[in-house]
């Protein structure tokens, strides 16, 4: 008399599946919610140059965690070049040395309107060398969904930096202060693409992927639980 052999039990593959599946979505939802915690605001790079062929960048600009005071988000200016020709530029504040003269300088994204001081010297190679041309540049991309206005101002001169993206001015071998004035959306509180964090994260939570993820999870779960309950039966 043979023995019976005890069939082996088979592994409920679509089950797993499903398991996994549905691990995977709830792991990228919060990814994708928590998208609109994420810091916000802007930045943008001031390049700086001259006729003979010196340069130098500044960068400016908001973001959530800054403050209008000295932090984290400041960097002082580095020492000046040991050979000419060569330009110094930097915003000028009243903190503290080393951040009275930064290189890097950001503003608190909801301060409605914000200002950066600008100072620019260049050092010239030969002595009789007495004037250059200064042209300064950027890209107005960085900040047009998000400034109402943004003014480039040296003494009666006023640049519109939305619509234009170079500055150019002769200068002498004294210190050439500049002001950058920019004003925030009415509806951005300083945050890009003209919304504000509560608008963000409604429109990521409606956003197709946010709903397709969802539904994904709803479905499998009901599918999950129609498997477990044929299995009792």
């Amino acid at each position: 008399m043979t023995a019976q052999k005890n069939p082996r039990r088979r592994p409920h593959t679509p089950l797993l599946l499903l398991v996994l599946l549905t691990g995977l979505s709830l792991s990228i939802l919060p990814i994708t919610l928590t998208r609109a915690d994420a810091p916000t605001g802007w930045r943008a790079t001031l390049h700086i140059t001259e006729t003979s062929g010196a340069g130098n960048t500044v960068i400016f600009g908001k973001t959530a965690n800054a403050s209008d005071g000295q932090d984290v988000y400041d960097q002082p200016e580095p020492p000046a070049p040991p050979i000419a020709p060569f330009i110094r530029s930097w915003f000028k504040t009243t903190f503290a040395v080393p951040f009275n003269n930064l290189l890097q300088e950001y503003k608190n994204a909801t301060t409605e309107q914000s200002v950066w001081n600008l100072s620019i010297l260049w050092v010239p190679l030969a002595e009789n060398a007495t004037t250059t041309t200064v042209t300064l540049q950027w890209n107005p991309t960085d900040f047009q969904n998000t400034l109402q206005s943004c003014q480039l101002s040296q003494n009666n001169t006023i640049v519109d930096m939305l619509t234009t993206d170079t500055y150019s001015f002769q200068a002498d071998t004294t210190v050439q202060t500049l002001q950058i004035q920019a004003q925030n959306k009415a509806d951005t509180n300083g945050e890009p693409n003209g919304s504000n964090s509560q608008t963000t994260a409604q429109s990521l939570l409606t956003s197709p992927l946010a709903i397709g993820i969802i539904l994904l999870v709803v479905i499998i779960i009901a599918l999950a639980a129609i498997l477990i309950l044929r299995k009792k039966k």
